[in-house]
């Protein structure tokens, strides 16, 4: 909220995008025009985050577009899903799989699972947290909670928001091997959270096949991606060379993401006033056109979704 001078004429200003910690929507002022580019914008409610700070007036705005056809699942039964999901891996006794982006997904895990274990469910199962890189960002997360939400802050005066002494935490490739000799249940939460690498990709090729284990998917899969195939019912994938019949179950909750939503979207646009033309980016197409048709539609404001290769002047606008 601080404006700095960039260039001669050229104005930045950051506000809080409410999508990780740290996340900011530019506002860029120069000649008279003024440019917001909501890089990734957060969804609310956030269990860490202050939600995205609105925009009052601009000219043109960028905008993300990742969920611009969706509505996410109610978050106010995110905790009572995931206790559902954890109660029933106990009751199989398997292994409950969770593979997490190191940043944000895994600390509003880690907070709910928080929740879970203080409600006494947690004698079983042992939680692991199988991601070195999960642990440093943690580790920031609980260095600046002046970032955080007021509302954790009050819940949590003591800062001891993600209850890490709860969790088994693994650093080297050993550990994380040994993983697999420790009893049942238990809850393995890993990175990579679109399943493209990581040691997540281990423990699905050793646990996918056991029809007493699950597979939680809490974060965004790309089209083609393994995560993306396992959710739309693909029950023969290969992994690491090796093909697997899949007989886990293939769970998602959907309320985790980090991003707006369509209608989360809409509502942020709607504050901009003077806005004379949206641009969608960072978002596969049919959520594109979606949000693209509905801020037309609804805010009476010209969006488009520019090609590659294309350019805009935006003073006095001509393409």
């Amino acid at each position: 909220n601080e404006p700095v001078e960039i260039s001669p004429q050229i104005k930045l200003t950051f506000k809080n995008a409410g999508h990780i910690l740290g996340s900011a929507v530019t506002l860029l002022e120069s000649e008279g025009e003024k440019l917001v580019y909501t890089s990734d914008l957060g969804n609310k409610p956030s269990e860490l985050l202050e939600p995205p700070e609105q925009i009052l007036e601009a000219d043109y705005v960028i905008c993300e577009s990742t969920y611009g056809g969706r509505t996410h699942e109610d978050s106010s039964r995110r905790e009572q899903k995931l206790a559902e999901i954890i109660n029933a891996t106990v009751a199989q006794n398997g292994v409950l799989l969770i593979p997490t982006f190191a940043i944000e997904r895994t600390q509003e895990l880690l907070h709910d699972i928080e929740h879970f274990c203080d409600s006494g469910k947690c004698e079983k199962p042992t939680f692991f947290l199988d991601s070195p890189l999960a642990q440093k960002v943690t580790k920031v997360f609980e260095k600046y909670p002046g970032y955080l939400s007021g509302k954790i802050r009050k819940v949590h005066p003591d800062n001891d928001f993600f209850g890490l002494d709860r969790l088994q935490v693994t650093q080297t490739v050993e550990e994380s091997k040994a993983i697999d000799v420790a009893p049942n249940p238990k809850v393995i939460i890993a990175g990579s959270g679109m399943l493209n690498g990581g040691r997540i990709i281990f423990h699905a090729r050793k646990y996918l096949e056991d029809p007493k284990n699950t597979l939680l998917i809490v974060g965004y899969q790309p089209v083609g991606s393994l995560g993306r195939r396992l959710i739309e019912g693909d029950r023969k994938v290969k992994i690491l060379g090796k093909t697997i019949h899949v007989s886990a179950r293939i769970e998602s909750i959907r309320s985790y993401s980090a991003h707006a939503d369509l209608p989360q979207l809409l509502d942020w646009l709607s504050s901009i006033k003077g806005c004379k033309k949206v641009f969608l980016v960072h978002g596969e197409a049919d959520q594109m056109l979606i949000l693209l048709k509905a801020i037309k539609a609804q805010l009476n404001v010209e969006a488009v979704a520019p090609q590659q290769g294309e350019s805009y002047i935006l003073s006095n606008f001509t393409s």
